[in-house]
């Protein structure tokens, strides 16, 4: 559970417990966000992880190594694939959770690969464009260069 604010229940000038106001952050929520946006997703508590949205073994080790990091910033993490890594924290208190996110950074390559393609078609069809242009006036001046 995500803790978002606690509040003290008081019986005169003592507490009696305290009243948790929060959402769950789980492995059924990681999943689901993995599912939508392609993002991974793990929640440590200390070294040890909580949820997380895949089970892998290969994965644990690339969330343990991006948590290690413990870097807000994005950065690079190795792996099968490569990542990109972002560690954030569920609060500002000493002992909040922190939340690894992974995405895949050649997850959009086949995206990427058709736009290089799109990208040169236009200078093909120039090319082509000029060659028959040449072909044209040469042979409408008699074949000579």
């Amino acid at each position: 559970m995500l803790i978002i604010g606690v509040a003290p229940i008081r019986t005169g000038a003592s507490v009696a417990a305290l009243l948790l106001m929060g959402t769950t952050l789980g492995t059924q929520e990681l999943a689901g966000i993995q599912r939508s946006v392609g993002v991974l997703g793990a929640v440590f508590s200390g070294d040890r992880p909580i949820a997380s949205s895949s089970n892998e073994p290969a994965l644990v080790d690339v969330f343990r190594s991006a948590k290690a990091n413990g870097d807000t910033t994005v950065r690079p993490v190795g792996g099968y694939p490569d990542y990109l890594s972002r560690v954030t924290r569920t609060s500002d208190s000493a002992t909040a959770a922190k939340v690894v996110w992974l995405v895949p950074r050649h997850g959009l390559s086949k995206e990427a690969q058709r736009l290089r393609i799109a990208a040169w078609i236009p200078a093909i069809f120039a090319t082509a464009s000029f060659g028959l242009i040449l072909l044209i006036l040469r042979k409408r001046n008699g074949g000579v260069p």
